[in-house]
């Protein structure tokens, strides 16, 4: 080697060697700034509330700063250890994915996991996952900053129970519950709608919270205004909102619903409004029906109760539940089938799983084929809810819902079925069949399908869950302010009667300010809630048979003693540490207890008119053939006593027998009188003048010992009514008053005139407005109680010995007035007398017709021929012999057929017919037309004992009738054949 070479060499040792000290120079200055960097690390990660990590790409502990102490591990504890050591076993399968698909993405990435503690405790955590990469931008390390996220899931855990509670509470209270806001800044927003809120507004519960609006879009165009109004009112006075409207809903029916709120008010002008929503529109619709027609709402509404109490329904068993239903609402309704039918659970099949046919009141159950047959049909009932039809013959509706179970098929059906809904869903179709005439569907029916379709629901509903399981426990602080401003009355009581709870309506109703001083000062609920404290006895027991009770009506009093009506809604639980007790709410119920109390009077006033009724209808029964037996008594002893000699004992005999049937007679006259059978001839008449020539009959009547005063009204309207009839009422009230006064007394007689509007009716059965003349009995005689007033028109009904009065004279002044368009008031008290008011209709026209009293004539003779007809073989007899006494010639026939056929074979002249009303064959009007069409100038005098509508109307006798009433005397008799034949 050359010198040259070896200093070329030297020189290029020499410069590398300058050139590694500039390197170690350099590494030196990065080594200081990598090492204040790292301390500069520690001091941020150590002081970071966040956890902050580093690992390798496998998820092994390269660095775990001090804020990692909050697990309770130190960091150089870590160091080596894998993340997934630490993570809880149930997350560990998810986070493991999460690990491998972040690796493979090279993305930061972010989880949520339970990560375990030193002391074997986990904490929730919030993740964010970053990578650190190298010179060629290749993920090397994961740096992990977790944070403590525990408190916020426990903070969402407790928001989630607590929903999930509001909900359980209000899920037992019968009414939409709803709380919103009202911000300062005008802005409205629901806070929560409870499903029953939901289901009555017929709304999801995510629509009305995404915009409050829409609740108010539903209300009805002709309520909106006022509706709007009354929510401004309110905000602006800062005072409770109530409300009842319209809405139209999402079936596209309106609904009647009542709402009511309570505002609270904030510092920071936000107002917080509590309410509660109830469909009013049954009660709406109830109280149409009521007023259109009663009967058929008391009868649908006692089907339902009579429904929720039947045994079958409440068991809990979906057949025998459907049974009562269907069986229920036939009877309601008067159908003559109702059924019930579900779609089969592959949904190919109709299934009538309860059927009533009420003409052989059985039960029947089968299934209806293939669904597509009815495809149609079941389209329209899941679109509309409802199918009215009137169908003929054999329509596919027919064919699939009737035929196949139904009676023989009629020539018409009505029909309507109603949509069973659950959970929203069509799952099958009440359906009521009326077979017949054609039969119109009242709105309250439709309801009462609806009703029936909605309890059929509700059975399916608790045949699914048999028990619900709610609590209120551990809940007051949570819903407080929803329980203190409910508008029913919420209670929690032990068996024992110790108040738990209660809210300040309850403590309202119960006469207390609060409910403090309510559970402070009440010790014995039967004693001071319970107007009779064995009520809370029966209600416990009954309580103990059922679990529950529904709509319980009990009489309470308040704490001053006033009393009302409520209605409990109760159920029974057992809580460990009070044992049994009941939970429910109260409601006021006094204005609907006054409701049914006047319903309760109209059916008493309508049973005792229909009791009266039946009495008219045995007494027209009998009047007929007891009077056919009189006549034949009565003419033969009368005829006797013509050919006995008055001196011979017989004769005496002969006259007790004819007295004796003279009073049959007149009992069998009062009782045709009380039921409006009697056939009379009313005339306009001058009530003044017709009573005093009464008045010297009626003295000697009553007796020396009692006064009769007379003072009769001035300018009086005639009155139209047969003025014998005027004689029997005065008589009767007259012979009362004069045994209802022992001793010296005083009877009154008084007429005056009076108009009657509605407002001023007297409580009398049959009161109406309109002109009315007065006819007033009184006396200051013993008087009568409330217990006898009730009972003084009832036939057969006295207060005096046996064999001194038969109970019918009052019955009969009842029916004589009755039969005149008129009716009775009675005023009387123990002690104090009775005054009788009879209230007679004003005769429009004035007339001058009076009352003329006549003396008894003796009977007149003729010399014509009388076709006498009578199918009681010993009336006929005794009336032959009676007319031929009297002179006549007698053609006597047993029939009506017989009649026609001696008219016919007559050769002589016949100048009468004289028949009886009531006969086989036909009846004697039917055959006076057959034999005027063969005598035109025949006259014709009717006979009966009872003329059962024949020859009169309500009991008047048609114009130009001649009519003698059974049982006649031969006096009789022949004056009134004289007056038709001369007539």
């Amino acid at each position: 080697m050359t010198h040259e070479e070896i200093h070329q060499q030297f020189h290029e040792l020499r410069v590398k060697q300058a050139e590694a000290e500039i390197r170690n120079e350099q590494m030196r200055i990065q080594l200081e700034d990598i090492d204040a960097q790292a301390a500069l690390f520690r001091i941020v990660t150590e002081n970071m509330l966040d956890l902050v990590a580093l690992t390798d790409m496998e998820g092994y502990y390269l660095f775990a700063g001090q804020s990692h102490a909050i697990l309770g591990y130190e960091p150089a504890f870590l160091t080596g250890k894998n993340v997934m050591d630490f993570v809880h076993p149930e997350d560990l399968p998810g986070i493991q994915n999460e690990f491998a698909e972040f690796v493979a993405s090279g993305l930061p990435r972010r989880v949520e996991y339970r990560y375990r503690c030193i002391d074997g405790s986990y904490i929730w955590l919030e993740t964010l996952g970053k990578f650190i990469t190298d010179e060629n931008c290749l993920p090397k390390k994961i740096v992990f900053s977790s944070r403590n996220t525990s408190e916020r899931k426990q903070a969402e855990e407790e928001l989630r129970k607590s929903l999930t509670r509001y909900d359980e509470l209000v899920a037992n209270v019968p009414v939409g519950v709803y709380v919103f806001w009202i911000r300062a800044n005008g802005h409205v927003e629901f806070e929560y709608v409870s499903n029953r809120w939901c289901e009555i507004h017929q709304i999801k519960r995510e629509d009305v919270l995404a915009d409050a609006a829409k609740v108010n879009n539903l209300v009805h165009p002709d309520d909106r205004d006022t509706f709007l109004l009354r929510n401004q009112e309110s905000y602006r006075k800062r005072i409770p909102f109530s409300w009842e409207g319209r809405f139209l809903l999402g079936d596209g029916k309106c609904r009647w619903l009542h709402i009511k709120s309570t505002p609270f008010v904030f510092d920071n002008g936000d107002i917080r409004w509590f309410g509660v929503t109830s469909d009013i529109t049954e009660r709406k619709l109830a109280e149409e029906a009521l007023r259109e027609n009663t009967t058929r709402a008391r009868r649908q509404r006692d089907a339902i109760a009579r429904i929720f109490l039947d045994p079958l329904f409440v068991s809990g068993h979906l057949l025998k539940a459907f049974d009562a239903l269907t069986e229920g609402a036939a009877g309601a309704l008067q159908l003559s089938q109702a059924s019930i039918w579900l779609f089969s659970e592959d949904g190919l099949c109709l299934e009538c799983l309860a059927q009533f046919v009420c003409q052989k009141e059985e039960h029947r159950r089968s299934t209806v084929g293939n669904i597509v047959d009815v495809a149609g049909y079941i389209e329209a009932l899941r679109r509309k809810g409802r199918i009215v039809a009137e169908v003929k013959g054999n329509d596919w509706r027919i064919a699939s819902i009737v035929e196949s179970n139904g009676p023989p098929l009629q020539p018409f059906y009505t029909l309507i079925d109603t949509a069973i809904l659950l959970k929203g869903q069509v799952i099958g179709a009440v359906s009521l069949v009326h077979v017949g005439e054609k039969r119109l569907w009242h709105p309250d029916e439709e309801a009462f399908a609806a009703t029936i379709a909605a309890m059929a629901a509700q059975a399916i509903a608790n045949s699914e869950r048999k028990q619900l399981l709610i609590t209120l426990k551990d809940r007051e602080k949570q819903y407080r302010e929803l329980f203190d401003n409910a508008p029913v009355g919420i209670f929690q009581i032990t068996e024992a009667g110790r108040f738990l709870t209660a809210n300040p309506e309850y403590a309202r109703l119960a006469g207390y300010a609060d409910p403090a001083h309510l559970m402070s000062r009440v010790t014995d609920i039967a004693a001071q809630l319970y107007v009779d404290p064995k009520e809370r006895e029966r209600y416990q027991a009954y309580l103990r048979r059922h679990g529950q009770a529904k709509n319980y009506q009990v009489e309470l009093k308040r704490s001053n003693g006033e009393r009302f009506w409520a209605s409990m809604n109760t159920r029974v639980r057992h809580d460990p540490l009070h044992g049994v007790v009941y939970d429910g709410f109260l409601i006021d119920i006094n204005e609907f207890k006054r409701s049914e109390a006047e319903r309760e009077k109209l059916h008493e006033q309508l049973n005792q008119a229909q009791k009266l009724e039946s009495v008219g209808r045995l007494a027209g029964g009998v009047a007929h053939d007891f009077n056919n037996m009189l006549g034949v008594i009565l003419g033969h002893t009368e005829m006797a006593l013509t050919q006995t000699d008055p001196a011979k004992p017989l004769y005496a005999s002969l006259e007790a027998v004819h007295q004796a049937g003279q009073r049959s007679a007149a009992l069998t006259q009062q009782l045709l009188a009380f039921a409006r059978k009697q056939t009379v001839a009313p005339k306009v008449i001058d009530l003044n003048e017709a009573l005093e020539g009464m008045l010297k009959m009626l003295r000697r009547l009553i007796g020396e010992d009692i006064d009769l005063l007379w003072k009769p009204g001035r300018n009086l309207p005639p009155v139209n009514i047969d003025p014998s009839q005027i004689d029997q009422i005065l008589v009767n009230l007259c012979v009362n008053a004069r045994d209802a006064i022992a001793g010296q007394g005083k009877i009154t007689i008084a007429t005056y005139s009076k108009t009657l509007d509605e407002a001023h009716c007297p409580d009398a059965t049959g009161a109406l407005p309109g002109e009315y003349i007065l006819l007033q009995v009184s006396d200051d005689g013993c008087g009568m109680d409330q217990k006898t007033l009730s009972h003084i028109f009832e036939p057969f009904f006295t207060t005096k010995e046996q064999g001194k009065g038969t109970g019918l004279g009052l019955a009969s002044v009842f029916g004589m007035v009755k039969q005149n368009n008129g009716f009775i008031n009675v005023n009387s008290e123990p002690g104090q007398g009775a005054a009788f008011t009879i209230y007679l209709p004003a005769y429009a026209v004035k007339s001058a017709a009076t009352v003329e009293n006549t003396l008894e004539q003796p009977a007149e003779h003729g010399n014509e021929t009388i076709l006498l007809v009578e199918d009681e073989p010993a009336i006929l007899k005794m009336a032959t012999m009676m007319l031929e006494m009297l002179g006549y010639t007698v053609v006597a026939a047993t029939s009506p057929g017989e009649a026609i056929r001696l008219a016919h074979a007559y050769r002589g002249r016949l100048d009468l017919v004289m028949t009886d009303v009531v006969m086989p064959e036909m009846n004697g009007r039917e055959l006076a037309g057959h034999l005027f069409s063969h005598c035109p100038d025949l006259k014709c005098l009717f006979m009966s004992g009872h003329t059962a509508n024949v020859i009169v109307h309500d009991g008047v006798l048609d114009d130009g009738v001649h009519f003698i009433q059974k049982p006649f005397s031969m006096k009789d008799v022949g004056t009134k054949l004289r007056e038709v034949l001369e007539g």
